[in-house]
């Protein structure tokens, strides 16, 4: 059984007596339940009717039908009030931030965690001590995570003992844009993406919920040379979002790197930048 299905035996059961539109949820409920008359592309639910139905699935549950809040957050939570533990709203995994680092250990408030070369390492947000943070990366794409070591060989000095932070992807991004929000002020964020107009415009948006110093972390030397590596299809999908970029108001370096984009064509990723060796930089983001 779903949720959908179980939200919908809920508002019959919470209706008055009357006609309810008899959409696939409403017709495989009125089936199995064996209730109400069906007019049309109606069915009339009496009193009675709706009575039958909380019955039912408040059998099947284990628990009041009209008792039922999907509002828990996690699978054990789920797990003590239904049946179903995966009806929690979270998926696994979904709220934790993910980490690896250069050198720098994570702190938490139950104490500093180092993380070893390659490993990676999972946390809530409320877990991690926030303030104690000096200096963060993050980057785009979590495959960078996987790969430390190469990082290492590119990084700019200023970033040579940071944390790295993966950006996060569906809710997680949200946790987040609220890690960046509470940071010391002092400390330093590197934003590290593709090489290109959608990682130009990740990294301006992950910008507005920085209060800390923040640097744009791209190629150290950007001329023709890159051009060998570049996504030229890539660079012809995201034309739309480099036009946007190249008349943006917001940052004269975001501008200023799709200016760069747009002469040499470049639409380069973290892979190739690993890979190939490509130095990076470290500029102050304003």
């Amino acid at each position: 059984m779903d949720k959908r299905l179980v939200l919908a035996a809920k508002k019959l059961a919470l209706g008055h007596e009357g006609y309810e539109k008899l959409s696939s949820s409403v017709k495989r409920i009125i089936d199995e339940v064996s209730c109400g008359q069906i007019v049309g592309k109606k069915v009339f639910l009496s009193v009675l009717d709706r009575i039958e139905i909380d019955k039912y699935y408040s059998n099947i549950l284990g628990i009041s039908l009209l008792k039922v809040d999907f509002k828990v957050e996690d699978r054990i939570e789920a797990a003590s009030i239904f049946k179903n533990e995966k009806w929690a709203q979270k998926g696994v995994f979904s709220d934790l931030l993910n980490f690896s680092s250069l050198k720098n250990p994570l702190p938490l408030k139950t104490g500093e965690i180092d993380i070893a070369s390659g490993a990676i390492v999972s946390s809530s947000l409320e877990d991690i001590d926030i303030k104690k943070i000096s200096k963060v990366i993050v980057t785009e794409n979590g495959e960078v995570l996987n790969h430390i070591n190469l990082l290492k060989h590119i990084v700019p000095d200023l970033f040579k003992d940071a944390l790295v932070l993966y950006r996060g992807h569906g809710i997680n991004e949200n946790y987040v844009f609220n890690f960046l929000e509470n940071l010391n002020n002092n400390c330093y964020v590197g934003f590290f993406c593709d090489y290109d107009a959608s990682g130009l415009a990740i990294s301006l948006n992950l910008k507005k919920h920085a209060k800390a110093l923040t640097y744009l972390i791209i190629p150290k030397n950007i001329d023709l040379s890159l051009a060998v590596y570049s996504k030229e299809w890539c660079y012809q999908d995201q034309k739309a979002i480099l036009e946007k970029l190249l008349d943006n108001k917001e940052s004269f370096l975001i501008k200023q790197c799709a200016s760069d984009l747009y002469r040499y064509k470049l639409a380069l990723t973290q892979e190739h930048m690993l890979v190939k060796v490509i130095f990076l930089q470290a500029i102050v983001f304003n």
